[in-house]
């Protein structure tokens, strides 16, 4: 059985992204992985998603734990804005240091294999859509605001 460890941002985002983390370790469980999840460690180790703050020491323990995580499972699976992570740009190095599989969640498609219309549908689905809505409704704002210029119906 192949086991993952599930790699993404947290600090600065609501309830530390733990949301998200549960959400790909419920799928990946469904599609018969082992689950290495750091947002289950970090509340198990006692941390309140809602109201903790993590602080140096707890950072510094959590990072030896996550890179030892790392070194045990055979791929990572890597949650939405991953890059934007200072830790899991630093999982990511050291998974490829190792020759460990990357995976994009929740497509599934390997980093390495990722193409063209991958990339456009992961920047106009997941990552895009989290930051600036829906594209039906920017299309649509942008056609009001050409009609409104030409004098015409813009759909």
């Amino acid at each position: 059985m192949t086991t993952a460890y599930i790699c993404g941002p947290m600090r600065g985002i609501p309830q530390l992204n733990h949301p998200a983390f549960f959400e790909a370790e419920e799928t990946l469980l469904k599609a018969g992985y082992q689950v290495i999840n750091p947002a289950r460690m970090d509340q198990e180790l006692g941390l309140d998603p809602h109201n903790s703050q993590m602080d140096g020491k707890f950072i510094e323990d959590a990072a030896r734990r996550d890179i030892d995580a790392v070194f045990e499972c055979d791929e990572l699976v890597l949650l939405p804005k991953w890059e934007k992570s200072k830790g899991a740009r630093a999982e990511v190095a050291v998974a490829q240091w190792l020759g460990k599989t990357l995976r994009l969640y929740p497509s599934m498609v390997r980093l390495d294999k990722e193409d063209v219309c991958d990339i456009a549908k992961r920047l106009t689905s997941y990552d895009r859509q989290t930051d600036y809505g829906s594209p039906i409704e920017d299309f649509t704002k942008q056609a009001k605001m050409w009609g409104a210029i030409l004098g015409v119906s813009v759909t």
